[in-house]
């Protein structure tokens, strides 16, 4: 199986045989032969490898549900660096799988870019197959944008990382107190970014920044997006507008309040089809004008991440559902996710419905949510027929690929990670997705 590129490291070796990388999260001991003993546990899982000359390779493999994950380091010392320095890349097999742990989802620059935990990105065309990178940091990235030639990512602890291709990237400087960056968005022509503090700055180019004055009452936990041809400033159960980043509106109070959704992922705004609808703490809400909002009439819990496509809205909250408006008011719930999904980040584009956080899930309705897996073992999840009926608990069914876009009779329902949902329960399915287990 073909080997992605998914990062740089840098390791040292003193007099005293410790090894250790620049983060300090990886070490160990080489004894005289060559042989490294790695401490545990370290983010890549490896518990041994070997110096050979001026070459360090180590490997593990880490099992990641039903699939195993292949994590190897080889490491070179390079031309000017003392010779106990190796400066070498991780590579990571099954980069698909392995995207977890991520915090926000954008399509930028004509494609898909993922930001999360330990600096990861992970960058794709069609949302399906990604090449995983990262920066040297250790801190959870928040967000991603592009423009003007330019990504940016920020993140915990004020980091910033600018780059002109998607591959190399430079750290910008830290101010003497630094806030962890939650938001950063692009638009007409000028990058904003806000932090935890409520501090607010714009970039034409990502690099040079400039402070900015906003009405909103901060800190909080405030994040920017750019959205129906203007940037949209949030915290809590207020937002403030600009069309330029630099002159912001008086602030606006909407009663979704609270300061935080699910999975401890900020509220979230979107726009579509005339209506704006924002998520939060006591529920979701909807706007015309962005200006006067209503309570949804659906009661949702702890409302996270919203998106707009298609002629639809989707929402997930912190009871691990998905759930589905045309019009913000009304929402019909159409899947519960596993109790350790946590969804962060939710975007439609080019047809395709994305969901980030703990896992990766696509959706090309929004109705049936699969795991990268789930698309390589069932292509079409939702075309199958039960045939042997329904039963309690512990009965088996057996499925066919059927021509039609539901279950047939009365069994019409939804698919996702947990199965096949009606009135009976989840029908949990097997790896291939032909034997079917009945799960009142």
């Amino acid at each position: 199986m073909p080997e992605t590129v998914v990062g740089q490291i840098i390791l040292t070796v003193d007099e005293g045989g410790v090894i250790q990388d620049l983060s300090g999260d990886l070490t160990g001991s080489v004894d005289e032969p060559g042989q490294i003993t790695f401490n545990l546990p370290n983010p890549f899982s490896l518990s041994s490898g070997v110096i050979n000359s001026t070459v360090l390779t180590a490997e593990s493999s880490v099992p990641q549900g039903e699939v195993i994950v292949h994590t190897r380091i080889e490491a070179r010392s390079g031309a000017g660096e003392p010779a106990p320095s190796l400066a070498g890349q991780i590579t990571q097999v099954n980069p698909a799988q392995a995207l977890s742990g991520m915090h926000r989802v954008r399509f930028v620059n004509g494609q898909y870019v993922a930001v999360g935990d330990r600096g990861a990105m992970a960058f794709s065309s069609d949302g399906h197959n990604w090449n995983r990178f990262g920066v040297n940091t250790t801190v959870p990235l928040r967000n991603v944008a592009y423009g003007n030639g330019n990504y940016v990512v920020v993140g915990d602890d004020h980091v910033r990382y600018h780059s002109t291709d998607g591959i190399e990237w430079t750290a910008l400087p830290k101010p003497l107190l630094a806030f962890a960056i939650q938001g950063v968005a692009f638009g007409n022509g000028m990058f904003v970014q806000v932090n935890v503090n409520g501090e607010v700055s714009r970039s034409a180019d990502g690099i040079a920044w400039t402070s900015v004055r906003t009405p909103l009452a901060l800190p909080g936990f405030p994040n920017v997006d750019f959205i129906n041809n203007q940037f949209v400033l949030w915290r809590n159960n207020q937002l403030s507008y600009s069309s330029n980043g630099e002159t912001w509106s008086d602030p606006v109070t909407h009663p979704a309040g609270g300061p935080t959704g699910s999975g401890g992922s900020p509220q979230a705004v979107a726009y579509g089809n005339g209506r704006y609808v924002v998520s939060g703490g006591t529920g979701a809400a909807y706007s015309s004008d962005g200006i006067t909002w209503t309570s949804a009439s659906t009661s949702l819990v702890l409302a996270g991440p919203v998106a707009y496509g298609d002629g639809v809205f989707f929402i997930y909250d912190s009871n691990k559902d998905m759930w589905r408006s045309n019009d913000g008011d009304v929402w019909t719930r159409v899947q519960r996710f596993d109790s350790l999904t946590s969804i962060r980040s939710i975007i439609h584009e080019n047809g395709l419905w994305i969901a980030l956080g703990s896992h990766l899930y696509t959706s090309t309705d929004g109705l049936a949510w699969v795991l990268p897996e789930d698309d390589a073992t069932r292509p079409n999840i939702r075309n199958f027929d039960v045939t042997s009926g329904t039963g309690p608990k512990g009965t088996f069914f057996q499925t066919d690929y059927s021509a039609g876009p539901y279950f047939g009779g009365a069994n019409v329902g939804t698919i996702g990670p947990l199965g096949f949902r009606a009135g009976n329960g989840y029908v949990n399915t097997t790896s291939s997705g032909r034997i079917w287990v009945g799960d009142n």
